[in-house]
Formats: C-alpha cells, sequence, structure tokens
C-alpha cells in the first residue's frame, strides 16, 4: 500500500468512528426521559414532600415565596405542560410543604 491509501483508510476509520461513536457511548439518562411532561409532574406528586420540594423549579418556589401563587401556577404550567388544574394542586401542595 502506499501512504496515499494508508491515509484515506485512516480518514475512513475516523469519519466512521465519528459517526457510530454517538451512539455507543451515550449514557443513558434516568429512566424518566421518555415519560412526557405531564406524567414527570404526575410522579413528583407521589413523592415525598422533601423529595417533592427538591424537584420543584426555582421560579415557582420563587413565585411561592413572594405569595404569587398564579404566577407560580404558570410557571408550572410551562414547565411540566400539565392542566391548571394539575398545576394548582402541585402549587398548593408546595406552599402548604413551605409553611410547615
Amino acid at each position: 500500500m502506499d501512504q496515499f491509501q494508508i491515509i484515506a483508510s485512516i480518514v475512513m476509520l475516523i469519519i466512521i468512528f465519528m459517526a457510530f461513536a454517538p451512539k455507543i457511548f451515550k449514557q443513558k439518562d434516568d429512566n424518566q426521559q421518555h415519560l412526557s411532561a405531564e406524567e414527570r409532574a404526575f410522579l413528583y406528586t407521589e413523592t415525598s414532600d422533601a423529595e417533592f420540594q427538591q424537584t420543584m423549579p426555582f421560579d415557582v418556589t420563587d413565585a411561592i415565596k413572594s405569595g404569587n401563587k398564579i404566577l407560580a401556577i404558570k410557571h408550572y404550567r410551562d414547565q411540566f405542560g400539565t392542566s391548571l388544574r394539575a398545576s394548582k394542586e402541585a402549587v398548593e401542595r408546595m406552599a402548604k410543604a413551605m409553611k410547615k
């Protein structure tokens, strides 16, 4: 083999490796990645209050702390894509947990 064929072979191997490397080395994310936003939000309602507080987005907790539940519900709906009722229940649960 001459030098050109060796270099061409190496370049082709690099291209093939780069094409398949993301699939090979992709790490598995948490098991909830395949869930919709509403399903993830539903799972949050089945957690303890401590876990629920830790998973709540900061903009929602800030709105609750400032006493603006309507804004908190809006942020929660934007974040998780839940219904108005589910968002309201989650925000009320969070507000109740924060008062303790």
